[in-house]
């Protein structure tokens, strides 16, 4: 729910028939845009939904006995306390800030900061404090002891910006690259020329700020210092044809080293006659070039190519940092490199911090990497022979896009070549880095992804705490989740999987990085966060918390436009504390045990694996980790399951997708299967992949492959529906969509479930669990209820389940038996209501149609979507759209040619996309009002999709250039927004249907239920929701009657009188409002462009109080955006989410009562109305402001009489405004207690 001191959530239990909510819009709290608005039909409604607050004798009551974890459940302990990223902007910097900040932190529930200072083009101008300065470091301490005081948990970046450099790193110890020339010369003769030296080229990439420039130290060292130095002088015989001279290896650029993706063209080449070189006649010239760079060689007959190798920085900059930070990033792959890091900027911290370090000072952090690869140092070729086990040098033009031997072997070497980057980035820099922190007694943190070559499972197992990040993005009244390469969205699975793997406790995540300013408040964010640690994450980090040195700047300082702008400047921070401790409950439980899964995915081998590309469809209900090669060596097998040192365990090793191994991990895979583990083969193995001792190594791994494939000792061939069907395995979860985790805690088993719809949904649950007690654990509230409603069946615990809009709760089971005197039924008025051997519902299954097939649903939207033009080019990605079936990604599904397609309902009309390999597009749009149910069919003929409505034909979209895949049911990783609105009946057909077989599912619209009114029942807390005759059957066979009479709900009427706050354009004096109404909609412009908190007071009579039986509670009806209620000055606490419904039994009093409710809304429409005045301040553009104003520094009265100042304005004058305020109707229902 909602409420920060009120007892309980309404999440519980209901039956929902045949596993569809298929309830009328008059009975639904449904969330429209940003508010949830009731119509008058749903106020008539509400006055027949009383709320009975049932305690019976025959259930289980009250809470669980106390124990220790639901102790700290009600009251998580800071481990379980979200954290921000607590950005410093370019030198804006005061202590007075500083504790003001963290004190604002610590009183609404954040439990750490991750500090990092920023600064570059467009972030606000120089502040006071000099970046590493004595007062900068004075100001660093401040901030370690002030959280040490707080009990706040410090997390350094170990860099300004996102890197790790700076001024101290000299180009002989930055990212080194390989550089080499090229020289065609006559043999036959004796050579004395001199070799052209490789170009370096110095492109310097700062990001400064307008009118800034590097600092002259960093200037002369680039300027002073040639960093060349030569590696190898290699020849090889010039190739004959021009067309042998042109050919390179494709894509070498992502096969060198210095790339982060993985090849997009895997297909086999070959190469053009002559182009090949045996290795044999690679002449290693190294001995031969002098000193001052002639070459002298008895060259043999022919022409030949001359290549001259060696290394020099790439002068990759440290960025975004203020501009006397800004320098070269360190050397990731020798050392030296970290270590002249640490020397010149982390020792001082570590040292300085004193008692703190290890303890406030908990963690140094590497942010995900946007400096671009490297791939050499010095030490290269000793570290690629004491790994790799051969001499590099002749195979060094491989590098240059030669083909050494063949094509295959090239290929080998260079996958030797990542391998050895990889290994080198994760031992010499993250690694190294670990253990100089851990003389300080200070722990890892690692975003372990980025624009560099690595296995970033591996390398998030060098951290003691892998960070993940997830974007909140797009122009819905929801957030979408930026997925694609670059967005990072499987970067949360991998993460956790990290975390799982290697045992680590905690998975964090940058979370609801952002570009949509103002305009999110909690419950938008919230379905997206449970998405998250759906995914595994445990530890929420806000992005962002911009560092507040300025009382007279607010909003204040932002990072550019992005970040959630989640600081205590912000409206609603004073009412989030509710949502904080949300979270903290919600992770002190993802922190308990184990997670479980049945599937463990060893991903790959070598290098880049990248978190971008780690996915892998697996079917709903069904949970997975993906792992490194180097976890799976560490693998044994316990009574057939996979297990780790770490305490993980799987059903099923699943192999990776390609059909290369190298020995050790194919000789462990036989281990495994030998020892009895159910482990799922990808293609049979053609060889190893490198070139270490290849010959021998691809004989016994076709001896291996053989034993294991040839003779079925591996799972090939099928899908892993099909392994999971044919070992009787049933889905650990069914909920009709619910996202879920599944955490083990000794004999306990920790569910979390959550439902992304805007509106209450009821779904009978499956649970993978039998012999235990099931109870409901609420983290809105803390509250913790025995399940009264269950049954066990097959080794399954069945519950049904209801949801708030975008609700969530934990089912925990704990070891006892099923009592008898649980409930197996209801009935209201002689009609069964609830039963709780309810089925699971099933989802609507995908069907194996390519190019011609159906999809079907009943739509009722609630919100616009998209109408591009039609095009199958373009991308309709980021679009706003209300999508009623995702598009899956084709490419991640199926293949590179395939696309999945979807469709989207709106109030406007209906979008069909389809989604591939870069390609997002409309295939189809037609423009139609839609304000009611309306029956919508997608028909796919020969790749041409058709759209009807109501039965009837009304448009014919683009012919698809794809192999297109309905996408209804189908398994895939991307996070995906709820349908804005209702949804029923969604199905699938693998053949195209004809007109009137669409028009007969069209005469079937979704019928009203005879229930009046969603949510009868709510066995969560006991509740009841209406009046009438009962009969409660229990497992025992015993059946109790009885019935409730409720008086009807009382709204309260009249006028009300509401109070702004002139400090930002508010009135002066209170206004009478004789309605509710959206302050947006105000004739008053005080009013319409208010942003900040209202209090609206009225005074309403009470009788004389009834016997304790009875309860009240003040329905607030539709908030924008949260609410505070006082009655008789007793704060009730804090409405955030819907249903706005809030306890007030122990405030009211008998005759009249004094009611305060405080309302706060968003920064968007005061920034909106300050647009409408003169600027008083020069800008370069929406979020570069060019220099502090003369008024700002001097603390004088503003100019332009504006009441914002922000370093980004999001907002110009035109921009629309949003709902705000209380909208009501409010009420006061009365329920009661039945002892």
């Amino acid at each position: 729910m909602f409420l920060s001191t009120a007892p309980a959530s309404l999440d519980g239990v209901l039956d929902v028939g045949d596993g569809f909510p298929t309830v009328p819009p008059a009975f639904r709290l449904a969330y429209l845009g940003r508010s949830a608005y009731r119509q008058p039909n749903e106020i008539r409604a509400m006055k027949r939904i009383l709320l009975l607050a049932l305690s019976l004798p025959l259930l289980s009551g009250g809470l669980l006995a106390a124990d220790d974890l639901a102790a700290k459940f009600a009251t998580p302990p800071p481990a379980a306390r979200p954290w921000v990223y607590w950005f410093w902007i370019n030198g804006n910097i005061s202590k007075t800030g500083i504790t003001a900040d963290l004190e604002a932190m610590k009183r609404v529930g954040i439990g750490g900061v991750l500090w990092m200072e920023v600064s570059g083009m467009a972030w606000a101008p120089d502040g006071p404090v000099t970046p590493a300065s004595p007062q900068w470091h004075e100001c660093l301490q401040w901030a370690v002891r002030e959280c040490e005081r707080l009990g706040l948990e410090f997390d350094l970046t170990l860099d300004f910006g996102y890197g790790s450099g700076g001024p101290h790193i000299t180009p002989e110890l930055s990212m080194q690259k390989l550089y080499w020339s090229e020289m065609e010369i006559e043999g036959g003769q004796k050579v004395d020329t001199a070799l052209p030296k490789p170009v370096v080229e110095k492109k310097l990439s700062a990001w400064l700020r307008p009118g800034a420039a590097l600092s002259p130290k960093v200037v002369e060292q680039i300027e002073k210092t040639d960093s060349y130095r030569d590696v190898a002088v290699v020849a090889i015989p010039a190739p004959a044809s021009p067309q042998a001279r042109a050919f390179r290896i494709p894509e070498i650029e992502r096969k060198d080293g210095t790339g982060f993706g993985l090849p997009r063209n895997l297909k086999a080449v070959t190469p053009p006659p002559g182009s090949l070189t045996p290795k044999e006649q690679v002449v290693d010239l190294t001995g031969r070039l002098g000193a001052d760079g002639r070459l002298t060689w008895d060259a043999p007959p022919g022409k030949w190519l001359v290549l001259r190798c060696g290394h020099a920085s790439n002068f990759k900059m440290t960025r975004p940092c203020p501009q006397l930070a800004v320098g070269l990033e360190c050397d990731r792959l020798a050392k030296e490199g970290i270590e002249t890091h640490y020397d010149g900027f982390l020792k001082k911290i570590f040292t300085d911090a004193g008692p703190a370090a290890g303890k406030a000072l908990n963690y140094v952090h590497i942010d995900s990497w946007e400096a671009g690869g490297q791939n050499w140092t010095a030490t290269f070729p000793a570290e690629f022979r004491a790994r790799r086990g051969y001499d590099l040098r002749p195979w060094l033009p491989v590098l240059s896009g030669r083909v050494i031997e063949s094509v295959e072997l090239s290929e080998r070497f260079l996958w030797d070549m990542r391998n050895t980057v990889s290994e080198m980035i994760r031992d010499n820099y993250a690694r190294r880095l670990r253990e100089l922190a851990q003389s300080h007694r200070i722990k890892l943190s690692i975003e372990a992804y980025g624009h560099l070559c690595i296995d970033n499972l591996e390398y998030a197992g060098v951290s003691d705490l892998p960070i993940s990040e997830f974007w909140a993005r797009g122009d819905r009244p929801f957030p979408d989740l930026l997925a694609g390469r670059g967005g990072y969205a499987t970067s949360s699975k991998a993460m956790a999987s990290a975390a799982h793997t290697y045992g680590r406790p905690i998975i964090g995540a940058e979370a609801f990085t952002s570009d949509r300013g103002w305009r999110d408040h909690p419950f938008l964010l919230k379905a997206m966060g449970d998405w998250a640690f759906c995914q595994g994450v445990n530890r929420m980090i806000f992005h962002l918390y911009a560092h507040q040195p300025y009382d007279h700047m607010v909003p204040g300082l932002t990072h550019r436009k992005w970040g959630e702008h989640i600081h205590r400047f912000n409206t609603w921070w004073n009412f989030s504390g509710p949502w904080m401790d949300y979270l903290a409950r919600c992770q002190h439980l993802l922190q308990q045990g184990q997670f479980v899964a049945d599937v463990v995915f060893c991903f790959g081998e070598g290098a880049p694996l990248n978190v971008d590309d780690m996915t892998l469809a697996m079917p709903p209900g069904y949970d997975l980790d993906f792992c490194s090669a180097e976890m799976v060596w560490q693998m044994s097998v316990k009574d057939g399951r996979v297990v780790l040192p770490s305490g993980a365990s799987y059903h099923y090793l699943r192999l990776p997708d390609t059909d290369r191994m190298t020995l050790p991990l194919a000789r462990k895979v036989k281990e495994l299967a030998e020892a009895g583990a159910r482990v799922i083969g990808g293609p049979r193995p053609k060889g190893t992949p490198g070139l270490t001792d290849y010959q021998r190594a691809d004989a016994e791994l076709e001896q291996i492959a053989a034993a294991l494939w040839d003779n079925n000792r591996l799972v090939a061939g099928n899908t892993l529906a099909e392994v999971f069907a044919q070992d009787k395995l049933p889905p650990d979860f069914e909920g009709q969509g619910w996202r879920y985790l599944h955490r083990r805690d000794g004999d306990t088993d920790i569910y979390f479930v959550a439902s992304d719809r805007p509106e209450r949904v009821a779904v009978a649950c499956s649970f993978r669990v039998a012999g235990k007690r099931p109870a409901l654990w609420q983290p809105e509230t803390g509250r913790i209820t025995p399940v009264s409603v269950f049954e066990e069946a097959g080794g399954l615990t069945r519950i049904p389940l209801l949801l708030e809009p975008c609700g969530s709760v934990f089912v925990v089971f704990r070891p006892g038996a099923a009592a008898a005197d649980r409930v197996v039924s209801v009935t209201l008025n002689g009609e069964e209501w609830l039963r709780s051997n309810e089925p699971a519902p099933k989802p609507a299954t995908a069907v194996n149609a390519t190019n011609t097939f159906t999809m079907v649903a009943w739509a009722n939207p609630s919100a616009d979507t998209a109408l591009p033009r039609e095009t199958i080019a373009g991308s309709a990605a980021r679009l706003p759209r209300n999508d009623a079936v995702y598009p899956p990604p084709g490419h991640e599904v199926w293949g590179n040619a395939d696309a999945g397609a979807g469709f989207a309902v709106g109030r406007n009309g209906v979008g069909v996309h389809e989604h591939g390999a870069s390609y997002f597009s409309t295939s189809l749009a037609y423009a139609a009002p839609l304000t009611n149910w309306v029956h919508v069919a997608v028909v796919y003929r020969e790749a041409t999709p058709a759209l009807y409505l109501e039965g009837k034909l009304v448009r014919t979209g683009l012919k698809s250039p794809r192999t297109v895949h309905p996408g209804v049911g189908v398994a895939h990783q991307r996070q995906v927004s709820p349908f804005v609105g209702e949804l029923s009946g969604l199905r699938v057909f693998d053949r195209a249907l004809a007109e009137p077989e669409i028009a007969a599912l069209a005469k079937s619209p979704p019928t009203a239920s005879a229930k009046e009114a969603l949510g009868a029942f709510d066995f969560g807390r006991n509740l009841v929701w209406q009046s009438g005759n009962y009969a409660i059957k229990t497992a025992n066979g015993q059946t109790r009657r009885f019935s409730v009479a409720l008086p009807p709900p009382r709204t309260i009427a009249g006028a009300w009188e509401v109070s702004f706050d002139p400090k930002w354009g508010g009135p002066a004096k209170p206004v009478r409002f004789e309605n509710l109404t959206d302050w947006s909609q105000h004739a008053d412009t005080a009013i319409r462009y208010y942003s900040g908190t209202a209090a609206y007071r009225t005074t309403f009579p009470s009788p004389a109080a009834a016997d304790a039986s009875h309860r009240l509670f003040l329905d607030l009806g539709a908030v924008e955006v949260m609410a505070r209620v006082k009655l008789n000055g007793k704060d009730c606490g804090i409405a955030w989410k819907p249903p706005y419904l809030v306890d007030i039994t122990d405030a009211v009093r008998a005759g009249d009562n004094e009611l305060e409710i405080s309302v706060v809304n968003l920064w968007i429409n005061r920034m909106i109305g300050d647009e409408q005045l003169p600027l008083d301040a020069k800008w370069k553009d929406f979020e570069t402001l060019l220099e502090w104003p003369e008024w700002f520094n001097n603390g004088t009265p503003r100019p332009s009489g504006r009441h914002t100042f922000s370093s980004c304005r999001h907002y110009t004058k035109d921009s629309p405004l949003v709902p705000s305020g209380l909208l009501g109707p409010v009420a006061i229902l009365t329920a009661r207690t039945i002892e």
